[in-house]
């Protein structure tokens, strides 16, 4: 129950946090509550499927996200490990390259394109 409260105080803050909705879903469903479990699991799945429009294999074709946890997200419902995580600047946009590894020892690398958290950054003083 404490994690459906703390998941819900999230979600009354954030109602786009990914993780917020997995772990309710998976906290309601342990509670054997059906009726609650399907929305959190409809808006995972609407968040992850907003972020993977694009494959992500090069900057023409990045992820758009609004923050680095967003990318968590994405590695963790695609049953990956981020290994490394490095900033780009190509062209007008910038750019998180991010390395991932699944179980079976495969690699693979993925462009965000992240101009919202750049700004963000930025009108905060701590961008460049």
């Amino acid at each position: 129950r404490s994690v459906v409260a703390l998941s819900e105080t999230v979600l009354a803050s954030d109602p786009v946090d990914g993780f917020a909705h997995v772990a309710a879903f998976n906290a309601y469903g342990e509670l054997k509550d059906m009726q609650a479990v399907s929305p959190h699991m409809a808006a995972s799945l609407r968040i992850y499927f907003s972020i993977i429009e694009t494959d992500g294999l090069k900057p023409e074709t990045a992820r758009v996200v609004i923050s680095e946890r967003e990318e968590d997200f994405v590695a963790l419902f695609e049953h990956r490990k981020i290994t490394a995580r490095q900033r780009a600047h190509i062209g007008e946009h910038d750019y998180d390259l991010v390395e991932t590894i699944n179980g079976k020892g495969e690699k693979a690398a993925y462009y965000f394109q992240i101009d919202r958290i750049v700004a963000r950054e930025k009108a905060r003083g701590g961008g460049k």
